[in-house]
């Protein structure tokens, strides 16, 4: 037999040790605002970090995450609370769909919370000028651009007038996001746009200006071409499906955004609500945040570290 002494005992263990990986030190993560970016960016440490060694906070001034799409407010002729944020998602935000159909099908059902896809009305000062059809029952399948054209119910808008945003189509083809596209089109406004272009004032009035307004939140006079360009093919003309929408059926804060926080509570995230940022704290001298400085909204005015 061997006789093993307490030094090759020693040296089996030093070789173990050797070959067991150290576990790794845990990193402390604050992430400040707690909406859409900021709930994404802890989803998707929690998601990055299989092996749990991530301590995160995230802090957020409002009472609750979410900010206006979670608070909302109560209309002067309605109890029902009405909300400052989107409430519809168009068929080209894949993450939010892939968040709701795969990474929280544990806490929500994505065909409970949101409706099929529907249709849209848009509206002007005189009431509905257009319904946007559900663009993918339509048949046949279109090129984008002449589907919604053909498939979209203009309400008041002559055919005359349609006719004149013809040139338009040209601007858009030639939009592919690149910097020389944003920097044709950046330096005029999209009204100015429609005017050169010749877009008669009705069809700017009752189908752009519109249109701006919900994606821009902005009059097309004060927004760039660039802007509304980018925005435009976006929405719509990516592909013919691209306008469809489900909307949620209710609050969004109340049945997407509040599940979430639930699921990245049960990850270990630690949310510290009605706290502001007062400043940063850089010890090392290198450049290195070190502490993030916070403080109780309505508190003492007390400051804390984290």
């Amino acid at each position: 037999g061997k006789i093993t002494t307490d030094s090759d005992s020693k040296n089996d263990n030093d070789q173990q040790q050797s070959q067991t990986p150290s576990p790794k030190k845990t990193k402390n993560i604050v992430i400040i605002g707690g909406g859409w970016a900021g709930l994404s960016t802890a989803h998707h440490l929690i998601q990055s970090s299989p092996n749990n060694n991530l301590n995160i906070t995230l802090i957020d001034a409002s009472p609750r995450v979410g900010g206006l799409v979670n608070d909302s407010y109560k209309t002067s002729t309605s109890s029902r609370r009405a909300e400052a944020g989107q409430h519809g998602f168009w068929d080209n935000y894949h993450n939010i769909f892939h968040l709701l159909r795969h990474d929280l099908r544990d806490v929500l059902d994505i065909d409970d919370v949101l409706t099929g896809y529907a249709e849209q009305g848009q509206y002007s000062p005189n009431g509905l000028e257009a319904t946007w059809p559900v663009y993918r029952d339509q048949s046949p399948q279109l090129p984008t651009g002449l589907a919604q054209a053909l498939y979209t119910k203009f309400n008041n808008l002559p055919v005359l007038d349609r006719l004149t945003a013809a040139p338009l189509i040209l601007a858009f083809s030639e939009f592919d996001d690149s910097p020389e596209a944003w920097a044709k089109y950046d330096s005029i406004s999209f009204r100015e746009l429609c005017i050169k272009l010749g877009v008669s004032r009705r069809c700017y009035d009752e189908a752009f200006e519109p249109m701006i307004l919900t994606g821009l939140f902005a009059p097309g006079g004060e927004c760039s071409a660039a802007a509304a360009l980018g925005m435009a093919y976006f929405f719509v003309l990516r592909g013919q499906n691209a306008f469809d929408v489900r909307w949620c059926r209710g609050n969004v804060g109340e049945r997407i955004l509040e599940p979430w926080v639930g699921f990245l509570e049960g990850k270990g995230v630690r949310f510290l609500c009605g706290t502001k940022v007062m400043g940063l704290d850089d010890d090392g001298g290198d450049g290195t945040i070190t502490k993030v400085l916070c403080s109780s909204v309505g508190g003492d005015g007390e400051t804390f570290a984290l």
